[in-house]
């Protein structure tokens, strides 16, 4: 992509994130109620296999614990953003990719996961090139 294009997509990624932060302060931002249960442990044992808590925004993917053993892993997708993302993880011969999850809700999936690096993104088109994009480490 050409600098000069590369400016307008920031330009316009910015604009529409004024734009709707603005737009959820006027309506009660943070304050809103969610379908999320009141309390997710951060980390730990979910069944037999461990528990990632994967938050999402604009335009950042964090996750709880930064890596996890290798087995069966539940992964606790939250949007605490403004707009709507998604979740995808590949590599190793997993590709599992979440329904598109609307701001204060969350999705839940289990996968088993081999030890490697997995690659994972919001697939929300321009999302993934503006930062929520990278590597998931299994050991």
């Amino acid at each position: 992509m050409k600098t000069n294009q590369k400016y307008w997509v920031y330009l316009a990624a910015a604009v529409m994130l004024a734009a709707t932060l603005a737009c959820g302060a006027s309506f009660g931002g943070g304050n809103r109620s969610s379908n999320q249960p009141e309390s997710i442990p951060e980390s730990g044992e979910s069944g037999s296999g461990n528990q990632v808590i994967v938050t999402e925004s604009e335009f950042d993917v964090r996750f709880s614990p930064a890596q996890v053993a290798a087995g069966e892993v539940t992964f606790v997708v939250r949007n605490e953003g403004q707009t709507p993302h998604d979740f995808r993880i590949r590599g190793n011969g997993v590709d599992h990719k979440t329904p598109t999850i609307q701001p204060g809700d969350s999705e839940t999936f289990t996968v088993t996961l081999e030890p490697g690096t997995y690659d994972y993104k919001c697939t929300i088109e321009g999302h993934a090139m503006l930062g929520m994009e990278g590597s998931f480490t299994v050991e």
